[in-house]
């Protein structure tokens, strides 16, 4: 098979497999390292980095009204089909690709038009929809996703790792790039950093137990994160594999009840709207993808070394061994909980049949989660420190 591989993609894929083989490496360092980084508050550098980004974040918009990707127009479509009270998962989007594109599966496009509708999870579209409604660009809500995470991981702690969290995921080379694109990935990065902020503001974990989450005291907190659980679970296909991560903070049965009311709250009525074409768009059409030789995967130098993919089962193989890793050794909070999801993706994606700048993001996004929200007040007592 044909396949393009430059030069940097190999020192591209080289150099995350390093970061990745360091993240696995901090899964033993101990969270309380990350004081040595502590400051008094510096709420002002954090609002002139998003005021900044804030601009630069409008002009981005600005500059490019309709993206020429399937993403933007597929969201733009489903959010106009909700408007008009149509099932955003049934319609048929016009193409931005040519029939004979590789991007689809055989027979998914025909004669212009591809054969499924909105094809990200509920969380996801209701979402974006206020930025269509108000300013007639998805973007919008892209963009106030990308602010929250920045403000939750800057405010997060009176500390530097916040500020320098923040600086880190606002001011990525490719951040403005995942938001031209119209990618989603940042509602993820937001709601993950909405989960830490929740804990850092209203603490919920009672000194006397050992789950930061789990404390019959603090009903708003339980109700904050239980949502931003749920939302976080929900946005993506692949988010459910992440579930067995939430034994690192081990979150009370009230915090799990209403995570997973939100869940079904927001996706049962897509889900029984039509079953099927739900399943079409939002399931089937991501399964039956074909493999991308121009993703950013160890799967495309292997193709192009050896003449075709390996099995494409090899990347949820890598997947589950890094999760039983990080459970066994990442540390029981909140900044465990983010590293090891960033671990475990990070992982995935570098072994998956697609892997493109949108999918790091999120793992970028949760390293900086970490970051803000790895200090020694996030970890449970020793149990001799209960007595």
């Amino acid at each position: 098979m044909s396949v393009r591989w430059g030069f940097y993609d190999g020192w591209a894929l080289a150099g995350m497999t390093l970061a990745w083989l360091g993240l696995i490496g901090s899964l033993a360092v101990p969270v309380e390292d990350a004081r040595k980084l502590a400051v008094s508050r510096r709420s002002w550098i954090v609002g002139g980095m998003l005021l900044i980004f804030l601009g630069l974040g409008i002009r981005t918009i600005r500059n490019l009204p309709a993206p020429a990707i399937d993403v933007w127009h597929h969201q733009q479509a489903g959010c106009a089909a909700l408007l008009r009270g149509e099932n955003p998962y049934a319609i048929t989007v016009p193409s931005v690709y040519p029939d004979d594109t590789s991007f689809y599966a055989a027979g998914v496009q025909k004669n212009g038009v591809v054969g499924f509708g909105m094809h990200y999870p509920p969380v996801s579209l209701l979402w974006v929809l206020p930025g269509y409604l108000l300013f007639g660009d998805v973007r919008y809500s892209m963009l106030l996703a990308m602010l929250v995470s920045g403000a939750c991981m800057g405010l997060m702690t009176r500390c530097w790792a916040g500020i320098v969290a923040a600086g880190i995921y606002l001011l990525s080379p490719t951040t403005l790039f995942v938001l031209e694109q119209a990618w989603t990935e940042p509602i993820g990065v937001m709601l993950l950093a909405a989960v830490a902020m929740w804990r850092r503001k209203h603490p919920i974990g009672d000194r006397k137990l050992k789950s930061p989450f789990s404390s019959p005291r603090s009903s708003i907190s339980s109700l904050g994160v239980g949502i931003t659980l749920g939302a976080f679970f929900a946005f993506k296909q692949y988010a459910p594999l992440l579930l067995p991560l939430l034994w690192l903070v081990r979150p009370g049965k009230r915090t799990i009840f209403i995570a997973a009311a939100t869940g079904l709250i927001v996706s049962l009525p897509f889900v029984m709207w039509s079953p099927s074409a739900f399943w079409h768009s939002a399931i089937e059409t991501h399964l039956n993808s074909p493999f991308r030789v121009d993703a950013l995967s160890w799967l495309v130098a292997y193709a192009r070394y050896f003449g075709s993919p390996p099995p494409q089962w090899v990347g949820f193989v890598i997947f589950f061994l890094m999760l039983i890793l990080c459970l066994w050794r990442a540390p029981r909070s909140v900044a465990g909980f983010s590293l090891s999801i960033a671990v475990c993706l990070l992982g995935f994606f570098l072994f998956g049949k697609q892997a493109f700048c949108n999918y790091f993001h999120l793992v970028l996004g949760a390293v900086c989660v970490a970051i803000a929200s790895a200090d020694s007040h996030d970890r449970p007592q020793d149990p001799v420190e209960q007595t």
